[in-house]
């Protein structure tokens, strides 16, 4: 056990060396596309739920942009899955992403798929995703080439206290987006979570406060984006009413005897439970 843990302490720079590398090289070729189409973004972030509000938000907008609104896939939301979904890529790992050994391939399979995306027309003109933060300086990173037009935070909880200090550590990262807005862009906050209210005075743009929890909370904030986008409140509505969360996050299964069962079981924090 000595022994691993000193390999581990003398191999960390060699794997933040890695991952520097790597962020900046994605980066690089998912810029090249952006500038290249000059799509917008919905952005969400929060401790919890942000996930299956993209999903709803996504939703919503496809009824209107069809084929050309996109979603990043899954939980994709980090300084690397991030420019992985923007490339169009669906990949089945894990939520840590690929082996060490795997990322060759898919450095490779990336190079690949800008040049696709350069020489087509086809990408989308509106994507919708989440950011997760593992430490501070992520987001910064990732609003260096994602500029939202739309910036949606669920709420601040303890989640990734390892590397945060506190909550108020976690509420200025995630206020990021926020600021991020142009002046004609929509921040929609949820208006009961006191460190979601401070982030309102770090944009100009218009603000929609949302002042309920979970469910409805994302009925809210998905009528809030969608009417920004100009689609139909009868529109959103049915889409809300038929939507379904995605796998293990708070779906309902008919149990024996006539019990139910909710079935949250996907990776949470103590605030999403």
């Amino acid at each position: 056990m000595i022994a691993l843990a000193r390999f581990n302490r003398y191999n960390q720079p060699m794997r933040n060396l890695g991952l520097f590398l790597v962020k900046n090289y994605l980066k690089l070729l998912v810029s090249l596309v952006i500038a290249r189409h000059r799509p917008q973004f919905v952005v969400v972030t929060g401790s919890a739920g942000k996930t299956t509000l993209k999903f709803l938000i996504y939703q919503v907008l496809k009824q209107k942009y069809h084929h050309r609104v996109a979603v990043s896939p899954g939980s994709l939301s980090t300084k690397t899955g991030i420019p992985i979904a923007l490339l169009g890529f669906k990949p089945d790992w894990p939520n840590l992403g690929p082996s060490l050994w795997q990322w060759p391939w898919w450095l490779f399979k990336a190079l690949l798929a800008t040049v696709y995306w350069l020489l087509t027309t086809s990408y989308p003109k509106l994507w919708v995703l989440e950011f997760a933060a593992d430490m501070p300086g992520d987001f910064k990173f990732l609003l260096s080439f994602v500029k939202p037009t739309v910036a949606v935070v669920t709420n601040v909880g303890d989640a990734h206290l390892e590397f945060f200090a506190k909550r108020q550590q976690i509420a200025k990262e995630k206020g990021e987006i926020v600021a991020a807005l142009p002046q004609d862009g929509l921040a929609v906050l949820n208006g009961n979570d006191p460190l979601v209210r401070k982030m309102g005075d770090r944009t100009s743009s218009k603000t929609v406060w949302i002042k309920a929890q979970g469910f409805k909370f994302n009925d809210g904030a998905a009528r809030a984006v969608g009417r920004y986008f100009g689609v139909r409140a009868a529109t959103i509505n049915r889409v809300i009413k038929s939507f379904e969360p995605p796998q293990g996050r708070f779906n309902t299964l008919r149990g024996k005897h006539g019990s139910t069962i909710i079935d949250s079981s996907y990776n949470a924090n103590p605030v999403s439970m």
